[in-house]
């Protein structure tokens, strides 16, 4: 069975040569690409989005300098330490087979692996997550103030990926928090409160800011009010005027076909937006001289300064 994982977590390595996100650089992961390189100086969408995959981005980027080989040894290692820290976590709880077992179905599950072929928050929140359960228990096993920053550092960086971790992080980081300390031990709890706090205030000071750049208000998770906008409006898409950094339409992807396709062909009953679908393109400052222009018009495509474009 051990050589059966070794062999899933080969084949993960090698993913990203066949299947390379560099090869589906559109829509949303052009997005998120962009917004690594723009790191720096944020434009709206930099703003708009989580902090964290933007600065991974950015490091990647910076560190490989574009080189396509480089990219994909850092991408090839993000994809093998999501299954091996699954695996790490399961054996906390469980015997070595039963743990084995555990990563073996979850590395076969063909979705655990084929977002990877994207850039996109999910290919980061994964791999945290994996280290994020480990580190939990890790640290329900330990009972030391050591583990137990590890893990709220884990987490803190999971919610500042996707917001969707921000409720697993402080009900994990609260029941490590309320857990008995040993009897030759005094309580801790002050001490990890401590921890928990440094640790978010070091992480979500600088993304505020970040955001704050362009949305003019602290938002360390970036825009939660887009999508409650987008829900409340009943459109099919929305239009969104950001003054002079452009004016930008959004739909979601699964309303542009059957959304529950092969299982079944309902589509939403919403109405198409009210916004011409011929909407000029946009200029977007991205902090130097040179300048992106976006056309921001559902179904149309994207293009550069250097008139390089592709399918939204």
């Amino acid at each position: 069975m051990k050589r059966l994982f070794e062999l899933l977590l080969a084949a993960r390595l090698l993913f990203p040569l066949f299947d390379s996100p560099l090869h589906h650089l559109y829509s949303d992961p052009q997005r998120h690409w962009d917004n690594g390189a723009l790191f720096l100086h944020p434009g709206i969408m930099g703003s708009n989005d989580p902090y964290l995959y933007q600065a991974w981005l950015f490091a990647l980027r910076w560190i490989a300098r574009d080189d396509a080989a480089l990219i994909q040894l850092w991408l090839r290692r993000t994809v093998r330490r999501d299954a091996g820290r699954l695996y790490g976590a399961l054996r906390e709880l469980l015997p070595r087979p039963w743990a084995l077992a555990g990563a073996i179905v979850i590395a076969l599950i063909p979705e655990s692996i084929s977002y990877y072929a994207y850039f996109m928050n999910e290919t980061l929140l994964m791999t945290l997550l994996g280290f994020c359960f480990w580190l939990t228990l890790r640290s329900w096993r330990k009972q030391s103030l050591s583990a137990y920053s590890m893990a709220s550092i884990a987490w803190a960086c999971a919610a500042l990926t996707r917001t969707v971790a921000l409720p697993m992080a402080l009900g994990c980081l609260a029941w490590l928090w309320l857990a008995p300390s040993q009897r030759s031990q005094p309580s801790r709890r002050p001490q990890k409160l401590l921890i928990a706090t440094l640790v978010a205030c070091a992480l979500v000071v600088p993304a505020g800011l970040h955001a704050r750049r362009d949305l003019h208000y602290f938002a360390p998770f970036g825009n939660l009010y887009f999508n409650s906008i987008y829900h409340d409006s009943g459109m099919h898409d929305i239009s969104v005027d950001y003054g002079a950094l452009g004016r930008f339409q959004f739909g979601a992807p699964s309303f542009y076909g059957p959304t529950y396709a092969p299982f079944s062909n309902w589509t939403t009953d919403r109405q198409a937006s009210r916004t011409s679908a011929s909407t000029p393109l946009m200029a977007v400052r991205t902090g130097s001289a040179s300048r992106f222009a976006f056309d921001c018009s559902v179904g149309s495509r994207y293009g550069d300064s250097a008139g390089r474009t592709s399918n939204i």
